[in-house]
């Protein structure tokens, strides 16, 4: 292993000019020895302002071989102020690494001393054991049924194949709605009710199918609210501590999905309308269409002024500011996870890699027909066939796979385990890089939506209208 460090330090030496000056100290990268598309590389230090003026924004970049790889930008820091700033990279080709961590690679901010602004890591990636590209778990353990707590999510239950509240933790307390007319806080530790909200018009079949969203002290969700004889749906602001009602948005059509990007709500209606709307004021920002209806496992993404939302066959790309068509793509089953897209691209099921700029196809796994995914730098996909693939996210390559049980609900990654809820009323949880079990946890319906671990405890709602707490193994 061989680091070397290009600082240059000047021992009792003043600056005499107002000018602000960057330096870098307390600088560490672990781990030590990484394996090749398996450890994720930490390179962490902080960031001080020596000077004697403020520095205004300025960018720190990472460099792989003298290719930016990633960049932060730090809007600010006052004198004899510091900053801590961290990258985490996994390296996908072995042999020496030369790494460059560079504050101010953009040169923004004027400095007496340069030479301290630049550390260069030398790095020997290693290449990792060879193993079997199908994993044969060992003997599975014993099914784990007793709770910590059991907790009925109101009454009359609508269950669907697809889609539901996943439950959320915010500020010390447990969120989630049902798939009827109520959401609920808990508390995380006894599941006892701290509030509910009941959504007195939520139609026909009512149902809450968006996982909660999070804003200045406010929870957001939507819900369904069609009748016999007309459509309609709701957006809810409550406050989050109390449950009061903060503002509502009522819509031409149930709400399935919803997002938060800079300060707005993006809202996903059956009828392939998408509502922006400001989540301070409950006021339209604007409203969009596309040709397609969408279902409960539709979801909708916002990213870099981009609104990706599936419908019943087909991943739109829409222009968040007009809402214009950018590209489409169809697959060739449906689709049925929530996109993810990451570093200029848009994963979906874990069978299709897309560019997120122009849509075109990257790469596909025909080994997936149709999946729910998880991405930890590599691509984890619980089949409706009864699969469990880890994909090589850059290239869609299989690194294993192990035969599971049928799976809709998106897993859940935690300290390097794999959370899966099955239509077999079980949670399974999968070392992340070996796919070993470790436990299994079974309820008394099928899971339809995503696990939560938070705090040592595991979180699963089943379609018996039940959230269930799990002390993890």
């Amino acid at each position: 292993m061989v680091l070397l460090l290009f600082v240059v330090i000047t021992v009792g030496a003043k600056l005499y000019y107002f000018i602000p000056e960057l330096s870098m100290t307390d600088i560490t990268f672990m781990p030590k020895n990484p394996i090749v598309n398996v450890d994720t590389e930490t390179f962490s230090a902080k960031i001080e302002n020596v000077g004697r003026a403020k520095a205004g924004s300025f960018d720190v970049c990472l460099f792989d071989d003298g290719k930016l790889v990633d960049s932060k930008v730090i809007d600010g820091l006052d004198k004899e102020k510091s900053v801590n700033v961290s990258f985490s990279y996994k390296f996908t080709t072995i042999g020496y690494h030369s790494v460059d961590l560079v504050v101010d690679c953009k040169g923004k901010v004027r400095e007496k001393i340069k030479a301290n602004n630049k550390v260069t890591f030398g790095i020997e990636i290693k290449e990792a054991p060879p193993s079997e590209t199908t994993v044969t778990p060992s003997q599975e353990p014993t099914s784990i049924t007793t709770t910590l707590f059991k907790k009925k999510l109101g009454n009359t239950w609508y269950s669907t194949n697809y889609g539901g509240s996943a439950s959320v933790i915010y500020d010390g307390k447990l969120y989630v709605g049902g798939k009827n007319r109520y959401f609920f806080c808990l508390n995380k530790d006894t599941g006892e009710e701290i509030w509910k909200y009941e959504i007195k018009d939520a139609g026909f079949m009512p149902g809450i199918f968006s996982t909660p969203v999070f804003y200045k002290g406010n929870v957001y969700f939507g819900s369904t609210g069609s009748g016999f004889t007309e459509s309609g749906g709701h957006i809810f602001a409550l406050n989050a501590s109390n449950g009061s009602l903060v503002w509502k948005y009522d819509t031409d059509s149930d709400v399935y999905s919803l997002s938060l990007d800079n300060e707005e709500i993006y809202a996903a209606t059956q009828d392939g309308s998408i509502y922006r709307i400001n989540a301070s004021t409950g006021k339209l920002v604007k409203k969009y269409k596309i040709s397609e209806r969408v279902f409960f496992s539709s979801s909708i993404v916002v990213n870099k002024g981009k609104i990706y939302i599936l419908g019943e066959t087909t991943l739109f790309c829409v222009d968040g500011e007009t809402g214009n068509i950018l590209w489409t793509f169809k697959g060739e089953e449906y689709i049925i996870s929530t996109p993810i897209v990451y570093y200029g691209k848009v994963y979906l099921d874990g069978r299709y890699c897309l560019d997120a700029e122009k849509g075109f196809l990257i790469w596909e796994n025909k080994e997936v027909e149709r999946g729910s995914q998880v991405l930890d730098g590599d691509l984890f996909v619980v089949t409706v066939d009864g699969k469990l693939l880890c994909i090589d996210a850059v290239n869609g390559q299989t690194k294993w796979k192990r035969t599971i049980e049928s799976g809709v609900a998106p897993p859940f990654i935690y300290n390097q385990r794999i959370y899966i809820g099955t239509t077999t009323n079980k949670v399974y949880c999968i070392q992340e890089y070996s796919g070993d079990t470790i436990a299994i946890y079974g309820v008394d319906e099928v899971i339809t939506t995503r696990p939560l671990v938070y705090e040592g405890k595991i979180y699963v709602v089943a379609d018996n209208g039940y959230i269930y707490c799990f002390e993890e193994k």
